[in-house]
């Protein structure tokens, strides 16, 4: 899911100048979304502007600064996790409702690299959007609590366990970020079970998106446990 840009587009309707300016805004806010979702918060407002076509004075006429560009993206994909975990909330306590909302979260953080520094480092981005993150973060534990309470759940698990799976998924979203996006299904399939208490049997891993033939190659395999192709 990638980052989308605030909703509500300029009104382009006025003198040129200001259309002009609303349609230079409206490609800083879309260039802005693609470059904080591929590079995270390490990028800069002038790769905003190589991106646009735009130089780095009309960025700064329209974006005060790069936390403010950055708050603004991704205030929304917050308040979509938000709502995720508040569905949740009232949906049956169970390790499928769990999980799914698990899931929703990992599948956000895949699409932008920013959403997921946000969550894991939130004391090093925007501090407005620090409630948000722990809104978040707290129905997610509250989620958990919930399916513990059936015994459906590793009892000792706690919100830190959280957080150490969504560090563990976007390290893999990272370094196989070239391969695209869905590289740690199978991870957190993994880590997911390995949480559960109660199974009616293996669980079924979802396909490999990709192959490393460089790893592969000499060991006598591929993912899944299928004879490597001479």
């Amino acid at each position: 899911m990638a980052t989308s840009p605030p909703s509500a587009a300029p009104k382009t309707d006025g003198p040129p100048r200001r259309r002009d300016a609303a349609r230079n805004r409206e490609r800083l806010l879309a260039a802005a979304a693609e470059v904080f979702a591929e590079s995270g918060a390490s990028a800069s407002l002038k790769d905003v502007a190589d991106r646009a076509g735009l130089g780095v004075g009309t960025v700064y006429r329209h974006m005060p600064n790069k936390d403010a560009v950055i708050a603004a993206l991704l205030r929304p994909q917050l308040d979509r996790l938000r709502t995720f975990a508040e569905a949740a909330l009232t949906a049956e306590p169970t390790f499928a409702t769990f999980a799914d909302l698990i899931q929703r979260i990992t599948e956000a953080m895949a699409g932008s690299k920013a959403l997921s520094e946000i969550i894991l480092y939130r004391h090093e981005l925007p501090e407005e959007l620090r409630d948000p993150v722990d809104q978040v973060l707290g129905r997610c534990a509250q989620v958990m609590e919930r399916a513990q309470h059936t015994g459906e759940l590793h009892p000792d698990l706690d919100i830190t366990d959280l957080v150490v799976c969504f560090t563990c998924t976007h390290a893999v979203e990272t370094t196989f970020a070239d391969h695209g996006q869905g590289a740690s299904r199978r991870l957190l399939a993994l880590i997911l079970d390995g949480m559960r208490v109660r199974r009616e049997g293996p669980i079924t891993l979802p396909e490999p998106t990709f192959a490393l033939p460089d790893l592969i190659d000499g060991l006598g395999g591929t993912p899944g446990g299928h004879s490597a192709t001479p």
